[in-house]
C-alpha cells in the first residue's frame, strides 16, 4: 500500500530537522570521534592564527628597526603577559588572546 505524499513529506522533514551528529542510530565511539576531530579542528586553527599573527608583528618589529624606531615591546597576543623574556633591549611577550599584539 503506498503512503499518501503528504505523510512521505513529513516524514522527510523530520527526518531531515535533526543534525547528523544527533541522530539515534549513531553509537557513543562515533560521537567521540566526531568531538576528537572537532577539537583537533579548532586547536589547528588556533595554531594556525598564531602563526600568522606572529609574522604580521614581526613584519612590524623589522619595519619599525629598519626605521630607526626604537622598539621597547614585542608582543603577541592581547592581554596580560604570561610569558615574558627581556632579549636585547626588547621585552618579549606572549598573552592569551592570540589576535594581535
Amino acid at each position: 500500500m503506498m503512503k499518501p505524499a503528504a505523510a512521505l513529506l513529513f516524514q522527510t522533514a523530520s527526518a531531515a530537522s535533526k543534525p547528523q551528529w544527533l541522530s539515534e542510530n549513531k553509537n557513543t565511539a562515533a560521537k567521540s570521534d566526531h568531538i576528537a576531530r572537532a577539537i583537533a579542528h579548532l586547536v589547528s586553527f588556533i595554531v594556525a592564527i598564531l602563526i600568522l599573527v606572529s609574522l604580521h608583528e614581526l613584519g612590524h618589529l623589522l619595519v619599525a628597526r629598519w626605521c630607526g624606531i626604537k622598539v621597547l615591546r614585542f608582543s603577541v597576543g592581547f592581554g596580560k603577559p604570561f610569558f615574558t623574556k627581556r632579549w636585547r633591549n626588547i621585552e618579549w611577550c606572549f598573552a592569551p588572546i592570540p589576535l594581535g599584539g
